[in-house]
């Protein structure tokens, strides 16, 4: 049984998606780029779909295709839901490490309750699974609902304002206790640096990306909401998701679309090249020029957009591609992004899973030529990339959606938290930049999450 129902407007501008991660429920799920006014909020799960290996997309799509009639939406357009919520691992054969238990290779799920904002609509859609009853289901929904239009006030710090009592500086109470510690030292990052582009100067690479994390401890543990919040603040550009499973969730603020499927019309994008931003606005103009001009980056940003057209190419018609990349800038960072849209060949049919599986891991986040930097990745690398730098998002009933690169991300598991960031090396890379480069992306993690 699926259900749903449009929401009066002024119910729905009450909704903080984040709320969802203030109960108890299980399987919560959250995907919001608040500039593209999409929200989508879920919990629960009716039905559960998941496969490994090297069709795991092609299985997803045919397990996702035989459930559509049950989770069809009614009068409610496609892209407002109901919608199959989820995402895929980086390696086909899904993690090793046991942190990373209940993220198989790919898991997608048909929540129970999911609130969906979608441009100036909104929808509640409920699902029940197995032989649950439809009154059971309607009244976790309404339970849902409330929760995320709850009037309670937060502060910025994410704490609950009610009786605060303003106090002098020598009774306040300090912060949680975090400790920190980066996965390897600066000294074998820059090495490992130096090793690609030895590997790239014999010509076995043109380009790959190197990633490295950071451990956080908590005295206490941490609070997923104001985490959530932080990062949506601070990016509202950005999709900021959480995927969560068996106690540990997978969450961050992601600038890479890879892929949105709507009717016949398909839209990707190439982000490679990064630098800082600027402490006024002419030290940002030049930092943004110099990005431009900048033979490595250029390199780097080319390297990807010629994988994605070569990609698309096939099972698509006229595929567009900007001369030149545009900046994305971001807080803290800024990327050179060159959006590439195209339409669906009508000889050759494909979905949106179907050309997920052509397209990841792009070069933004794998390498040049593909298995090569793979294979460097998995000797050199010594991480475990788990769900991180991988596909998630969300599938409608006709075969589009949209699925973003899960990049600036970490997992979440009670007081612990694993945070990860990458650098795309080529033959111009200097380990110092590379090195600076993944700490500004983990500096944009750190901060919500610790309350700095």
């Amino acid at each position: 049984m699926c259900a749903s129902l449009r929401l009066d407007p002024t119910l729905a501008r009450r909704v903080d998606a984040p709320r969802i991660f203030d109960g108890d429920a299980e399987d919560r799920f959250l995907y919001e780029h608040p500039e593209e006014g999409r929200t989508i909020a879920s919990e629960g799960a009716a039905s559960v779909l998941e496969a490994q290996g090297a069709r795991r997309f092609e299985r997803i799509g045919y397990l996702a295709a035989a459930l559509q009639e049950s989770w069809s939406g009614g009068e409610c357009p496609p892209e407002a839901g109901p919608l199959l919520v989820g995402g895929f691992s980086f390696d086909p054969g899904g993690p090793r490490e046991p942190r990373w238990r209940g993220f198989p290779a790919a898991r997608f799920l048909l929540p129970g309750r999911q609130f969906v904002r979608f441009g100036e609509e909104s929808w509640l859609h409920v699902a029940a699974h197995g032989d649950e009853e439809p009154a059971r289901a309607a009244d976790a929904a309404v339970r849902f609902l409330e929760r995320l239009t709850s009037d309670q006030e937060l502060s910025s710090r994410g704490g609950d304002t009610a009786g605060f009592e303003l106090r002098g500086a020598g009774s306040l109470e300090p912060g949680p206790l975090y400790s920190v510690r980066a996965d390897r030292s600066h000294a074998d990052f820059c090495a490992q640096v130096l090793t690609a582009r030895d590997a790239i100067a014999l010509g076995d690479l043109q380009k790959v990306v190197l990633a490295r994390a950071l451990d956080v401890e908590s005295e206490v543990e941490m609070s997923l909401a104001r985490f959530l919040r932080g990062l949506r603040d601070a990016y509202p550009g950005c999709v900021t998701f959480a995927i969560e499973s068996q106690g540990a969730c997978f969450l961050g603020s992601t600038p890479e679309r890879l892929l949105a499927v709507e009717g016949d019309r398909v839209v990707t994008a190439a982000v490679a090249g990064s630098a800082p931003r600027g402490r006024n606005p002419e030290e940002d103009d030049r930092l943004g020029r110099e990005l431009r001009e900048s033979k490595k980056d250029q390199e780097e940003h080319a390297f990807v957009v010629r994988a994605l057209r070569e990609a698309l190419e096939p099972a698509c018609e006229a595929v567009s591609v900007p001369e030149t990349p545009r900046l994305l800038r971001l807080a803290g960072i800024q990327h050179l992004e060159t959006s590439i849209e195209a339409r669906l060949s009508r000889s050759e049919p494909q979905s949106l899973l179907r050309l997920a599986e052509r397209l990841h891991p792009s070069p933004a986040v794998g390498g040049v030529p593909t298995e090569r930097a793979l294979s460097w990745i998995e000797r050199c690398e010594g991480l475990d990339r788990g769900w991180y730098a991988a596909p998630i998002g969300f599938l409608n009933g006709r075969g589009g959606g949209e699925l973003r690169v899960a990049l600036r991300s970490a997992l979440v598991r009670g007081p612990r938290a694993r945070l990860y960031a990458g650098a795309g090396l080529v033959a111009h890379s200097e380990p110092a930049a590379e090195l600076e480069e993944t700490r500004i992306k983990l500096r944009a993690l750190l901060a919500p999450l610790t309350e700095i």
